[in-house]
């Protein structure tokens, strides 16, 4: 039997981006963080005993690094409800109050300038508007 080598550093990186992919993968299907913890437990638990069974190193290092799993599942989720609020509605009119707070920088078919809301629940902190000169040529 050829004696196993441990795992490489570059192979532990790379298992542990996959779990971590595969963590948001879950997050996307499953909500509730006890049955992604409880899954997450599982796996590591059936890797730990299917390297005591099968007396292979990498099945231990893989009972380790399902816990990324549950990073990037807590990830998605964290992720997601800190930008919940700040996501700007298409194909809706909103109306934005403000005081433009900087000189209008023009360019020669627009006109920028920052205009920071005042209801800031909608939107995080500022809007910065592009005013765009259209100028049609009529042929005739």
């Amino acid at each position: 039997m050829i004696p196993e080598t441990p795992m490489k550093i570059y192979d532990l990186f790379f298992w542990a981006a996959a779990f971590f992919l595969l963590g948001v993968l879950a997050a996307s299907f499953v909500k509730s963080f006890a049955l992604a913890a409880a899954g997450v437990l599982a796996a590591a638990l059936l890797f730990a005993v299917l390297s005591f069974v099968f007396e292979k190193k990498n099945f231990f290092a893989f009972s380790f690094l399902i816990f990324f799993a549950f990073a990037g599942f807590s990830h998605y989720h964290f992720y997601s409800a800190a930008r919940s609020g700040y996501e700007i509605t298409f194909d809706k009119r909103a109306v934005f109050e403000g005081v433009v707070v900087s000189d209008p920088d023009r360019g020669g078919d627009y006109q920028k300038f920052i205009l920071p809301v005042l209801y800031r629940k909608l939107y995080k902190n500022r809007i910065i508007c592009y005013i765009f000169i259209l100028k049609l040529v009529l042929c005739q």
